[in-house]
């Protein structure tokens, strides 16, 4: 993540942080320092820290930048640079900060990201705006972002056909096996376990086992998924357990092993409770409030939950661009590019 922020970084090295905007409602145009004209400005903006935001009667909006959150509301000339003078980024250490570091992180990706299939890689368009996310529909220039390309013939590697009537979407395009999902603290109750199809028609043998290396289960199976019962004696509240697949033929792939621990309902509470007291979460939208506790939830290794918020989050509000950013950049901050470019499709 630091490599990823850095190379966002050096980017802006030329200009100042910019602002972003977490959450809209009601008319918010956005006045860039490089265009005369006003444009629309939806939530997931990426605004020009030397632009201004013009708000309406019924407006309400929260801004992002240098560590704080700041809200404003009813009609008004907001001066971007006013709210975020430069120099002036001393931020009380509490869960509204730790939010932040991943806000920007999240967009720090995007900016890094030159791949036009994710989705979500800033382009710095030619002929006008700001090359900056979210603003919304301007002609003669683009939003920044980039739309959702559908490569035919393709793929990204990982084999994604987007295939219809079924499937995890994960295809089978190449000779590796990818562990996906779970990983990280989970209830104990029953979950799929599911990894990435190969080329070809194996079966594949799945292990788990516990860190002594004892072995607690194992299957083979034709399918690319496992359900187990997590509630089985074998298993153990606050143990950490190993999983892996593998193929079986007579050149067999072994995927990557992942983690993950049976965890306490308590500590899944307390990690959302953290997130409630914080002054944004009180003052945000539901969809906000439900990336804000996934983002709690991640940070405390909850990454299953972290990735139900985070979808439901989507699902309250499908059209809101910095929602699917923070839900793609979850998922690659789990390692899974598929999974963050699936946000998009």
């Amino acid at each position: 993540m630091f490599l990823l922020a850095w190379m966002g970084a050096t980017l802006f090295a030329q200009q100042a942080t910019p602002v972003i905007l977490i959450s809209a409602q009601g008319k918010v145009c956005y006045k860039s320092p490089d265009n005369k004209k006003k444009q629309k400005a939806i939530t997931g903006a990426v605004l020009k820290r030397q632009g201004a935001i013009n708000l309406s009667n019924n407006s309400v909006v929260t801004l992002y930048c240098d560590g704080k959150f700041v809200e404003k509301s009813g009609k008004q000339l907001v001066s971007l640079l006013t709210v975020f003078p430069e120099g002036d980024n001393m931020v009380k250490p509490n869960f509204d900060l730790t939010f932040g570091d991943y806000t920007m992180a999240a967009f720090m990706m995007a900016v890094g990201s030159n791949d036009k299939r994710d989705g979500w890689g800033i382009d710095n368009p030619k002929g006008g705006g700001d090359g900056w996310g979210g603003i919304d529909n301007p002609k003669g220039g683009g939003d920044g972002w980039g739309g959702i390309d559908n490569p035919k013939g393709g793929g990204d590697g990982w084999g994604i056909d987007n295939p219809k009537g079924g499937g995890d979407g994960w295809g089978g395009k190449g000779a590796s096996i990818t562990s996906i999902q779970p990983f990280g603290r989970v209830f104990p109750e029953t979950m799929r376990f599911y990894w990435s199809k190969p080329i070809g028609n194996d079966a594949f043998h799945v292990e788990i086992r516990d860190k002594n290396n004892h072995l607690v289960m194992e299957t083979t199976t034709q399918d690319t998924f496992w359900v187990v019962d997590l509630k089985n004696a074998a298993f153990k509240v606050g143990s950490l357990y190993d999983w892996t697949v593998s193929s079986v033929n007579s050149n067999p792939t072994k995927a990557q092993t992942k983690t993950f621990e049976i965890g306490k309902q308590e500590g899944r509470d307390q990690a959302i409770q953290l997130v409630q007291k914080g002054e944004l979460f009180s003052k945000s939208p539901e969809a906000i409030k439900l990336v804000m506790q996934a983002v709690a939830l991640e940070t405390n290794g909850w990454f299953e939950e972290a990735s139900r918020l985070y979808t439901l989050a989507q699902e309250k509000e499908p059209k809101n661009a910095y929602v699917k950013l923070m839900h793609s950049a979850f998922w690659l901050r789990c390692g899974l590019k598929p999974k963050a470019r699936g946000v998009y499709r």
